[in-house]
């Protein structure tokens, strides 16, 4: 049998455009939000429209925590796997103590951030508990409005598609295992 590189490569390219499409479209939004060229419409539309956009930045910032804390947590683990493989083959005293100490540090780093990503993990379940059907009720409020009808259908329809892409990711970091370092002493 003779597999090409393409056939194994095929899988990953799809899960990567699968992410990629639509960060491309959140990212597009969060540029024009960044620049502020977003014009909200007149009361009451405008400001549920800037009420949703409150919550969708809030999310936003939160899953970016919860991405931050979860990539320092897998360097804090792998930082404690090189420092236990040159604890097994240090033969200095003093090395060894030094090797001791920085993991002991290390250790207590990887504890702090596990404690600041389970604290996180609480604010992303209220986001999808209480803040994703407030922000439902608002889009439902928001169609309801007779003006601007074209202006409110895609924002309506940004909004959710921003829901749904920090929903999703929010999810990612909910289901993730707690982590714990492997120690060879």
């Amino acid at each position: 049998m003779t597999t090409t590189i393409l056939s194994k490569a095929a899988p990953v390219g799809r899960k990567v455009l699968n992410f990629a499409a639509p960060a491309l479209v959140l990212g597009l939004v969060l540029v024009s939000q960044a620049q502020a060229r977003i014009r909200y419409p007149a009361p009451p539309a405008g400001t549920l429209e800037r009420n949703i956009d409150t919550i969708l930045i809030k999310e936003r910032a939160d899953n970016i925590l919860a991405n931050r804390l979860a990539t320092q947590q897998n360097q804090t683990i792998a930082r404690i796997g090189v420092l236990e493989n040159q604890l097994a083959q240090a033969t200095d005293p003093a090395v060894i103590a030094a090797l001791q100490r920085q993991l002991a540090q290390q250790t207590a780093l990887f504890r702090s951030v596990t404690v600041a990503f389970t604290r996180q993990q609480a604010v992303l379940r209220n986001n999808l508990n209480v803040l994703n059907p407030q922000k439902d009720r608002m889009l439902v409020q928001l169609l309801a409005l007779p003006r601007p009808r074209q202006q409110l259908t895609q924002f309506a329809q940004a909004a959710r598609l921003q829901e749904q892409i920090y929903a999703a990711i929010a999810r990612a970091f909910l289901a993730r295992r707690p982590l714990s370092p492997v120690f060879a002493f």
